[in-house]
């Protein structure tokens, strides 16, 4: 039997389906200054807090797992470090218990609050890195997309602690990098610094 395939398709699938995805982006460059864009920002707020209050109630209704039994159990024990684990989650989930009592609810909200916070930062230095609150805003809205920042943000782990300090960093420097454009210039301040 002689079977013929059909034909393939003399251009690829439509990219109007990639285009209508990619368009809200559009960018062909990034700005050559800084453009303030108050509706991006804005949506970015709006968009924080609507997932920060659907995480509190979130929270509130999944049983602690086994995992966050354990990080729950280093609350009650602080300590500067764990044998393998850093001491930030347990030190969260203390303060928060200890606010609110022994719930799911207060064993978790710290983790909603880094990751709320982390998407924040986030914003902050892709803004600066960038100058582009409309790119900060796709940024944050593909942060809050990914399986795992979703996902960190509901289970007390060591997970959003460790997002949020790192972004932080990740601010830290973009903001150093405007204030010192050039390494000649951090160089010389560093210098001048260590005296």
């Amino acid at each position: 039997m002689n079977r013929s395939l059909p034909d393939a398709p003399a251009s690829p699938p439509s990219d109007s389906v990639w285009e209508s995805i990619t368009g809200c982006l559009s960018f062909d460059r990034l700005p050559d200054r800084p453009e303030p864009d108050p509706s991006s920002t804005e949506a970015f707020r709006w968009l924080l807090v609507f997932f920060f209050l659907i995480r509190l109630i979130y929270i509130r209704l999944l049983p602690i797992v086994p995992q966050e039994a354990y990080y729950w159990s280093y609350a009650r024990h602080l300590a500067l470090s764990y044998f393998d684990h850093p001491p930030m989650t347990a030190w969260t989930i203390a303060l928060f218990t200890a606010i609110g009592g022994d719930t799911p609810f207060f064993v978790r909200i710290g983790t909603v609050i880094y990751t709320t916070a982390t998407l924040s930062v986030l914003f902050a230095a892709t803004r600066t890195l960038f100058g582009s609150a409309r790119l900060a805003l796709a940024v944050g809205v593909l942060g809050m997309c990914t399986v795992f920042i979703p996902l960190s943000a509901t289970v007390a782990t060591p997970d959003p602690p460790l997002q949020f300090f790192w972004i932080l960093i990740l601010l830290a420097m973009a903001k150093l990098d405007a204030i010192f454009p050039t390494y000649e210039t951090l160089e010389a301040a560093l210098a001048a610094e260590a005296g």
